[in-house]
């Protein structure tokens, strides 16, 4: 079961790249 732990931490970490990505374009 710690994939999951994996997993969620990277979501996390894209989600908060993809949000940099999009204040940088705005």
């Amino acid at each position: 079961m710690h994939n999951v732990q994996l997993i969620m931490r990277s979501a996390l970490t894209t989600e908060r790249a993809v949000q940099a990505e999009r204040r940088t374009e705005n």
